[in-house]
């Protein structure tokens, strides 16, 4: 099954610690919502101390995302900044692929040389504060349950899964990720990310859920990057589901920017 939706739900009626398995899991993790297109709006407020005085950016941006039921791609994703005046129009385009990662492809846009760039898939770094996808992490979170053995543990209220990267020789990239899950809500409550030495490196909390209809979304996280010892605040202020999106907002020419 594609990844049709930006939240996952487990949709557990009740288990005790000692009933609940990885193949469990798996066959309960439900897509809450076959989205064909969304539309998002919001703002990330990058924050850094430096010599003790703290400094913070705020990004108004937009977000299309459309889904594919057939065809090469899963889905395509085009992040849009609004503001500030030096990054309105800036633009990363991405296009995932259902064949392989390496099919994949990512684009960015500069308007002040109206120049397009197509640059390494994996290279999330120099987003303007955006080094973290969603929906891509949810998509990989799921294959990893089918595809690699998760260590289930618990703690307080949580469900904690853990799965390590199989590419052991990347001191300083991700090598191990835990998942924490609210047994009552299932919604995800913290993500950790951990380098081969088991140090901490990027932490991601989901502070806020709204409801949209029948639909949980989360609204409101903060990334805490322990490596760059900045703090990102990601809100959403606007989310539009099912909603007609052109294709030509994902062309790699970003011609809709330039006319």
């Amino acid at each position: 099954m594609k990844l049709l939706s930006l939240i996952i739900l487990f949709n557990i009626i009740g288990f005790s610690q000692d009933e609940i398995s990885q193949k469990q899991i798996i066959d309960k993790f439900k897509i809450n919502q076959i989205y064909k297109n969304v539309i998002i709006e919001g703002k990330i407020i990058i924050s850094k101390t430096i010599n003790d005085v703290n400094k913070a950016k705020i990004r108004e941006f937009k977000i299309y995302n459309k889904f594919f039921d057939s065809g090469k791609y899963d889905y395509k994703n085009l992040l849009l900044f609004v503001s500030p005046i030096n990054l309105k129009n800036t633009s990363v385009l991405s296009w995932y692929s259902n064949i392989d990662h390496d099919s994949s492809k990512r684009f960015i846009y500069f308007p002040s040389l109206k120049k397009t760039q197509q640059i390494n898939f994996n290279n999330k770094n120099n987003f303007y504060g955006f080094n973290f996808d969603y929906f891509e992490f949810i998509k990989g979170f799921r294959n990893n349950l089918i595809d690699k053995n998760v260590d289930i543990s618990y703690k307080d209220n949580y469900l904690i899964l853990k799965t390590i990267n199989l590419n052991k020789t990347l001191q300083n990239k991700i090598f191990s990720q835990s998942v924490w899950i609210d047994k009552e809500s299932f919604n995800i409550k913290r993500i950790e990310f951990f380098n081969i030495k088991e140090k901490l490196i990027t932490e991601i909390s989901f502070l806020k859920f709204d409801n949209f209809g029948t639909q949980t979304f989360p609204t409101e996280f903060e990334i805490i990057n322990y490596d760059k010892k900045n703090t990102i605040l990601f809100q959403v202020t606007n989310i539009e589901f099912s909603t007609v999106i052109e294709d030509d907002i994902f062309n790699e020419n970003f011609s809709f920017l330039k006319n």
